[in-house]
């Protein structure tokens, strides 16, 4: 018996992007701020996920996050460079051109609302459909 390959399912974070979105943020963060990887990476943890279920609403995560950190920023600054850290990975969107052409090819990603509006009109036109943990 033989099984054909008739849907392919991608995952955004890590795989349309270049390296996981959030690594990249913290990486900004830090050419930014001085502070250390770390900082901001344990800064992010137990209220990033939140975000990213939209449990928590932007101007609530980003002052949170900057009050763990303790530095002197507005919400809107380092929203900002979070949104700001999308890499694409041109090479993986191209694979995905190719795909489309016989497969049905779809996106499910735990995302937030800013970056989802961020990569909609990139990605869009790659995916049969798109779901999104923060719809």
């Amino acid at each position: 018996m033989t099984v054909m390959i008739g849907t392919f399912i991608f995952d955004w974070g890590g795989v349309l992007t270049k390296k996981r979105f959030v690594f990249t943020f913290y990486e900004n963060m830090v050419r930014k701020y001085g502070l250390s990887f770390d900082i901001f990476r344990k800064a992010y943890t137990g209220i990033g996920p939140q975000y990213e279920k939209n449990a928590l609403i932007s101007k609530e995560f980003f002052t949170k996050y900057i009050q763990r950190l303790r530095i002197n920023a507005h919400w809107r600054e380092v929203e900002a460079i979070f949104i700001n850290s999308v890499d694409h990975n041109e090479s993986v969107l191209q694979f995905i051109d190719n795909l489309r052409k016989k497969y049905a090819v779809y996106l499910l990603s735990d995302n937030y609302q800013e970056i989802k509006t961020c990569i909609e009109p990139v990605i869009s036109s790659f995916f049969k459909k798109r779901y999104y943990s923060c719809d």
